[in-house]
């Protein structure tokens, strides 16, 4: 452009709070220019405008962040020139080195969503399978609700320290903080003596449910319907990964050649399986066109796209490791515990496949 511009606009796919949205202006020397503060662009809530003063020719750098409708921080920079490009544009002097902090809140939020899918499905499946009871499973859940509510506190810390401005408010309005909250009410209640066995069921069931509230979600339309089906397929995975685990746990748990025992269950874990994997993949199939459209996912190489196409073919050799397996158990021959564990570890991998996706522009 040839002249300075009065103001620095933004439009975004969603609403956006001011309150969370920062931004800053450095020239071609990384020195930071002061501006105005951010406002709301009247009768467009997804605009929003920072006044500038007077800028000289040269390169000027745009680096903005902010809280998304579905909770996770967000940011970005930009380059633009007034009159004659600069031959050199200096980092910002004011950019400090940073803790990878949205990498790291990654990284939690994939170990709750696993160890939380992982504990709902593996008590259901307890429960419901009832002549096969591991009795390891009361003192395991125990060591899960204390790495539960260590993993939930980690991850408000962290939340809290990704985003530039923390305030109560900021914090309470992100879906994400308020899907840790009631997780965190759900393992009180859950530590609650002497309740009924129903009781720990329903709250382990809205522990894995809880997951669908925290992620993009909120940013399609229409919403109820979005969360509808994430729901179905967390759930659908929690039963897949829970039955997969509990196999693992009554291997350990049988002795001899046989295991009678684990093979009057066959009916059982072969339904829960073919179910709960039919179930997840129909919805992943519907979540994501929801969230964009095939043909686009098919053809883009972002990392949104790769990661699903990721997603896919894992699922696919999970489905074929169970194919085999099943094909093993109905000739009367026991299971190979490698191969479960190997599709347990394929299912780790895809839920952090899901959680990168929940944390990264799904733009195409």
């Amino acid at each position: 452009m040839q002249k300075s511009p009065d103001q620095i606009t933004l439009r975004f796919s969603e609403i956006v709070e001011p309150d969370s949205f920062s931004l800053a202006l450095y020239d071609w020397k990384g020195k930071k220019i002061s501006t105005a503060a951010p406002q709301m662009v009247k009768g467009d809530a997804t605009q929003i405008t920072v006044p500038l003063r007077s800028l000289d020719q040269g390169s000027y750098t745009v680096e903005w962040s902010m809280v998304s409708e579905d909770g996770h921080p967000v940011k970005s920079s930009y380059i633009f020139s007034v009159g004659q490009k600069s031959p050199e544009v200096a980092q910002p002097a004011e950019q400090q080195p940073q803790m990878a902090w949205p990498a790291i809140l990654v990284g939690l939020r994939f170990l709750t969503e696993i160890v939380l899918l992982i504990g709902c499905g593996l008590v259901w499946n307890d429960w419901l399978s009832r002549a096969y009871r591991v009795p390891e499973l009361r003192k395991f859940v125990s060591y899960v609700w204390a790495l539960l509510l260590l993993l939930l506190l980690g991850q408000l810390f962290v939340y809290a320290m990704s985003i530039d401005t923390v305030t109560l408010d900021i914090l309470l309005e992100s879906p994400f903080v308020r899907m840790v909250l009631i997780q965190l009410l759900l393992l009180i209640l859950m530590a609650i003596p002497n309740m009924v066995k129903g009781w720990y069921l329903g709250i382990w069931l809205l522990l894995g449910g809880s997951l669908a509230f925290g992620g993009h979600a909120w940013g399609i339309e229409p919403v109820g319907l979005a969360l509808a089906v994430r729901l179905l397929h967390l759930l659908s995975i929690a039963f897949w990964l829970g039955a997969l685990f509990n196999l693992i746990l009554c291997f350990r748990k049988s002795e001899g050649s046989r295991q009678p025992a684990l093979l009057t269950l066959r009916r059982y874990f072969l339904n829960v399986l073919l179910i709960s994997s039919i179930a997840a993949i129909i919805s992943g199939l519907l979540m994501s066109q929801m969230q964009a459209n095939w043909a686009a996912i098919i053809s883009s190489s972002s990392l949104w796209a790769l990661l699903l196409r990721c997603k896919v073919i894992l699922v696919l050799f999970m489905l074929l490791l169970a194919w085999m397996q099943t094909r093993r158990w109905r000739k009367g021959e026991l299971l190979s515990r490698d191969m479960l564990r190997l599709e347990l570890i394929i299912g780790a991998i895809v839920l952090l496949a899901g959680v990168w996706m929940s944390q990264i522009n799904y733009s195409l």
